[in-house]
């Protein structure tokens, strides 16, 4: 335990900043992890010829701090979904200038044939100009435009205060519009309900993009279906091609504003990132060997081995039991990102298969429903699997974060059950805040929680069992814990947010008192910590 409080410490107090870490030119997932963090991870828990494996890989942000680490790591990922593979493989190509040529006149040849779809009048003169994005308010005819803003340094607009003006364009952009309806019926389709991330009965995949967009991409997904190069370009910028809010908020890729909603033109979105790939990709291809079998996996340095399946589903064949050194991972956290759902647009548009069955989700959509104990039976099949391919006494570094404590209990409950001890929790600070949409500032968990599991056979515990007579007796002994906790316990600097005292090991305290079953939000903790802390403007209690 002392050489894993020693490596935590190096990685929560390191300043260190990785400045040779290579660029992520198209990638774009949901909780990507940062890769100073990952880097972090890999240079303080890794060895020399390891084998990390990462049973959810997602897009892989864990292969840039791979290929920037002077270790020769052997890597294996798994993953359910198609996008994030596809943008795996692009960061691991190479392209010659050849190709790169290619693809720039290629895109050239389609730009040229719809950008007059976006060509308006100049405010200044005689000329066309390309229309930069349009900010809609929804009537009951629609969406209508308010503001129109162009491309260029000028940064030109037009709103209502020029009535004459924006009337002309109100008016050519909506018989634009209508034109081009009739191609919605034609490629539609109906999106699966699930009221949880916006999706009412009826609702298709055109109602998120306006009549343009919608016939622009279909035919820039028609024109490249068989290259796939040009349709990661489209899957890196296709969440910004919807009606977005003014934000472009990712998380909720199903929701569309009724005030403010964002239309831009996808000409320019993919014409600048295809200039930005084509010229930096050959600095910042990853330079890690992509083979197709294990036999081959450790002949070669650097190697990656990619599967594209449920890490469930994982054969002997595929990775033969006792061989992984350890695991880095970050498996989805019960209802908070419904991934394949979410996919659902990129499926239509890029051909991505995306796999509602066999997901680790907690979801009530309607066709392959999970619901928590569904959730929770997958877990365990994940994680038994994944204690099957960890040697004896290899670690399993799990990020994890939950509002809720008592999803928290289960989660770590699950663990033990796969033969996965749970030993140390840590907190690693992040730049950027987040919260959640069902959870306040105050109740957010922030920064990133890492769970440690070590593989070991687990003795039966003796589980503190108390027989309480009321709620209120319940809240007593949580309280009761908690302020013992902080009596006992340093915290660096005599302060600490809430994420900073679930990983300072308060989680870890409430789990062996058996209390995490009875605490069903974070609201419980704080109103604790409110009751008998100060707090500062940073969201920081003040521990005497």
């Amino acid at each position: 335990m002392h050489n894993l409080d020693k490596k935590i410490y190096n990685t929560i107090s390191s300043d260190k900043e990785y400045t040779d870490i290579k660029k992520d030119l198209t990638t774009f997932y949901w909780s990507r992890k940062d890769k100073q963090i990952m880097s972090k991870i890999v240079e303080n828990f890794t060895s020399e010829g390891d084998v990390v494996f990462d049973p959810f890989l997602g897009s892989g942000p864990i292969l840039f701090s791979l290929d920037q680490s002077n270790k020769n790591l052997h890597f294996i990922g798994s993953e359910i979904n198609e996008m994030p593979l596809a943008f795996v493989k692009f960061n691991l190509s190479d392209l010659n200038i050849d190709q790169l040529d290619d693809i720039k006149r290629n895109f050239l040849t389609f730009y040229e044939k719809y950008k007059n779809l976006y060509e308006y009048e100049n405010p200044l003169n005689d000329e066309k100009i390309l229309i930069s994005k349009i900010i809609l308010d929804k009537h009951e005819e629609g969406y209508i435009p308010k503001k129109f803003i162009f491309e260029g340094k000028e940064k030109l607009f037009v709103d209502k205060v020029d009535e004459n003006l924006f009337e002309k364009l109100k008016i050519s952009y909506q018989n634009r519009c209508l034109k081009l309806e009739k191609y919605k019926k034609i490629y539609d389709i109906d999106l699966l309900p699930n009221s949880r991330i916006a999706i009412k009965k009826g609702m298709k995949i055109s109602d998120l993009f306006n009549a343009i967009n919608f016939h622009v991409l279909n035919a820039y997904s028609k024109e490249f279906k068989s290259n796939s190069v040009m349709i990661t370009f489209l899957a890196s910028v296709l969440h910004l091609c919807r009606l977005t809010d003014l934000k472009s908020q990712s998380q909720f890729p199903f929701w569309v504003p009724k005030k403010d909603a964002v239309e831009r033109n996808v000409l320019t979105l993919l014409k600048k990132r295809i200039e930005k790939v084509c010229k930096e990709k050959n600095d910042n291809t990853l330079k890690l060997e992509l083979v197709t079998n294990f036999k081959s996996f450790k002949e070669k340095k650097k190697s990656v081995y990619l599967l594209s399946k449920p890490c469930q589903a994982i054969t002997e064949k595929d990775l033969p039991d006792n061989t992984v050194d350890i695991v880095i991972t970050d498996p989805p956290y019960f209802d908070q990102v419904a991934y394949s759902e979410y996919l659902k647009i990129w499926e239509f548009f890029c051909d991505y298969k995306s796999q509602l069955k066999n997901e680790l989700i907690y979801s009530n959509r309607e066709v392959e429903a999970s619901n928590k104990e569904n959730y929770l039976e997958n877990l365990y099949h994940c994680f038994s699997l994944v204690a099957k391919k960890l040697k004896d006494n290899g670690l399993s570094i799990i990020f994890f974060k939950d509002s809720k404590p008592q999803n928290i209990g289960l989660f770590i409950g699950q663990m033990e059950k796969c033969g996965l001890k749970f030993i140390k929790t840590c907190h690693l600070e992040k730049k950027k805040y987040t919260y959640k949409q069902n959870t306040t500032q105050n109740t957010t968990v922030g920064g990133e929680c890492l769970f440690f599991f070590k593989k070991c056979s687990i003795k039966t515990k003796k589980i503190i069992t108390r027989n309480f007579e009321n709620k209120n007796q319940i809240k007593k002994e949580i309280e009761k814990v908690i302020l013992n906790f902080l009596k006992k316990n340093h915290i660096k600097n005599d302060e600490a947010s809430l994420g900073e005292l679930y990983d300072s090991g308060l989680i870890l305290r409430l789990y062996e008192e058996n209390l995490l079953k009875h605490i069903s939000n974070s609201r419980q903790i704080v109103t604790i910590l409110d009751n008998n802390l100060l707090k500062s403007k940073n969201r920081k209690y003040k521990i005497d």
